[in-house]
């Protein structure tokens, strides 16, 4: 069954004092038929953001934020919804809206607001600055190749790792496919055969039950890809973003 963060509210206000630790409400759950912590951690952002709405109280930024979201990071989720990292305001009310880091984190990791912004905007202009040559930009493709394959995989790749963004690969081939055909010879060689659909709580588990790799990005995909699970690509996208889907693993296995 499907909730609404609103259902879960009622279900949570109903069932108030069984709330406490993660395993001690799926004991509870299991018995009523109610949703695992896991589901309350998913549309909350995490066990512990969900009971400090329930019990009102306060999530210390250091604990909810600062070990999950790095700089590269927060400059990625910035830069792909640059729309709306303007104002304050305006930024709060869209991150609410889709369970992304609010403005207090990006102050709290770059110390202002304005400080975040020119920073965030800053790295943008210097890659778009940078010249590349049609031959270094397929040396760049070809020796990243698992991650060349949508424009969004590869902006949140190519940021992180200061390589050039999607943007520069269509103003010098025409269009992203053309450059992936260019590059690739025919498009559908780098296509990966997606495995079948998997839910939430399903992904929740395998990270759960392998949370000795699930660390960074690198550790899980060389864990996962021999193993044949779910890669570090199928969780951002599910949860937003990496950090966003180990903030709520590693919040359910510390609970």
């Amino acid at each position: 069954m499907k909730y609404s963060k609103s259902e879960l509210l009622i279900v949570a206000k109903k069932h108030k004092k069984y709330i406490t630790s993660a395993n001690h409400w799926n004991k509870y759950a299991t018995k009523n038929q109610l949703p695992r912590a896991m589901t309350f951690a998913y549309h909350f952002g995490s066990w512990n953001k969900f009971k400090s709405i329930v019990f009102k109280e306060e999530v210390k930024l250091n604990d909810a934020f600062t070990s999950t979201y790095t700089k590269n990071e927060l400059e990625t989720i910035a830069l792909e919804n640059k729309d709306y990292f303007t104002k304050i305001r305006t930024w709060d009310q869209f991150v609410d809206k889709n369970n992304l880091p609010a403005s207090n984190v990006y102050i709290h990791v770059f110390k202002t607001w304005n400080q975040a912004k020119q920073i965030v905007f800053n790295d943008e202009k210097r890659l778009n600055k940078i010249r590349y040559t049609r031959k270094q930009l397929i040396s760049v493709a070809l020796k990243n190749k698992n991650h060349f394959i949508s424009i969004k995989s590869w902006n949140n790749y190519a940021r992180e790792h200061s390589l050039p963004v999607s943007r520069i690969y269509e103003n010098q081939f025409g269009n992203w496919n053309k450059a992936k055909e260019t590059i690739f010879g025919n498009a559908k060689d780098i296509i990966i055969a997606k495995p079948p659909s998997l839910s939430i709580e399903d992904l929740l588990k395998i990270a759960i039950t392998n949370i000795h790799y699930f660390k960074s990005k690198k550790t899980w995909d060389l864990f996962a890809v021999p193993n044949r699970l779910p890669r570090a690509e199928t969780f951002a996208n599910r949860f937003g973003t990496w950090s966003r889907a180990k903030e709520i693993v590693q919040g359910l296995v510390k609970s």
